[in-house]
């Protein structure tokens, strides 16, 4: 039912800011060395931001009707998410390689 989903706006309250603070603060702490790889992947991250609301709607209605009922929905939600980032990054990673759309996307 299109009527439970999230919609964009709605991400401003402060359950939003509860949930996703902790999280924040405890990778801050994490001790990650800095990469060139882990580097090119965060300069990316606003326009995997933008574009992926599209395609999370897309891979729900694809997976919904191509998986069969028995496959679990955390199955199915792993499935979208690992899709729709690849697809997202791939995306991105292509339109920063040009002049004209990489200031849009990162």
């Amino acid at each position: 039912n299109y009527a439970y989903l999230e919609i964009l706006w709605w991400f401003s309250g402060i359950n939003v800011f509860m949930m996703t603070f902790p999280i924040f603060i405890t990778i801050q702490k994490l001790p990650i060395k800095s990469s060139t790889r882990l580097s090119r992947a965060a300069s990316m991250t606003f326009g995997i931001y933008l574009c992926h609301f599209v395609f999370v709607q897309m891979g729900y209605d694809l997976y919904s009707r191509i998986l069969p009922q028995a496959v679990p929905t955390s199955a199915r939600i792993l499935l979208n998410a690992i899709s729709v980032f690849a697809i997202c990054y791939g995306l991105v990673r292509i339109l920063s390689m040009t002049k004209l759309t990489r200031k849009l996307v990162g």
